[in-house]
């Protein structure tokens, strides 16, 4: 059964869902593609139509979540002593290995899988000169302030970038290639996400240090070495990757 009978099926009682086939692929197994007038939208192991509502109500029938004004949390002046600043919610970017010149707007999601291969760039901006001790982490809320999917394998892959395209120049896995390291000096860490969406309760994670800059660019992929998988959260104040530093 296709995921938009899947979705019908399961959300004929809520009058005000639009149902669309994923972007990416059908739905993994054990999960429905929901598209929910609170605005959430895709993959689920749990229906996330009831959440509260990530966009304010429209008059409009789509129920994907307009673009925020600014997808990052501006940086706050740089903190004294022992002071510290976390930035959430990065501008995030698909890239797709299988369709190098693809190029799209950029979302706020984080979502990375690998069959088929779905990567991403976080971009973090308006880093202080001053900033010290730049560190990558993720969160997550409680499980009902949540939207937060790990299907199989959820070890992601960090690997700092060297410089981002520029602003007239289409965002793409070919066009991100120019900024990879060319050898072994980048940080490349791993976050592990795997069976973290089971958890109930908000948990704060530590990632890995990062050099620091004005604005930071990180590619991130699931790492294959435990299978497949995918992961989807949606990214918010209190969910998804975060940059902390102090000054």
């Amino acid at each position: 059964m296709s995921a938009i009978f899947k979705t019908a099926a399961s959300l004929a009682c809520l009058a005000a869902v639009v149902v669309a086939a994923p972007t990416w692929t059908d739905c993994p197994a054990g999960s429905v593609f929901y598209s929910c007038a609170n605005g959430y939208r895709g993959c689920f192991t749990q229906d996330p139509c009831a959440l509260p509502s990530i966009t304010s109500p429209t008059t409009t029938t789509t129920a994907v979540p307009a673009p925020p004004t600014t997808t990052t949390v501006a940086a706050a002046a740089c903190p004294t002593g022992t002071g510290s600043v976390k930035l959430w919610q990065p501008t995030m970017y698909n890239l797709y290995p299988s369709e190098p010149d693809r190029a799209e707007a950029s979302v706020s999601r984080l979502e990375v899988g690998t069959a088929p291969a779905l990567e991403q760039v976080a971009v973090f901006r308006g880093i202080p000169a001053s900033a010290k001790s730049c560190t990558l982490g993720w969160s997550q809320a409680d499980a009902s302030e949540r939207v937060f999917v790990v299907e199989k394998n959820g070890l992601l892959s960090t690997v700092p970038l060297t410089g981002f395209p520029a602003d007239d120049t289409k965002v793409s896995a070919a066009s991100v290639a120019a900024y990879e390291p060319k050898d072994d000096s980048a940080e490349d860490s791993t976050m592990d996400f795997t069976f973290w969406d089971q958890t109930e309760k908000a948990t704060n994670h530590t990632g890995s240090p990062v050099a620091c800059a004005e604005n930071i660019y990180i590619k991130v992929a699931l790492n294959p070495v435990n299978g497949d998988g995918h992961l989807y959260m949606y990214q918010d104040g209190k969910n998804g990757i975060t940059l902390s530093y102090t000054c």
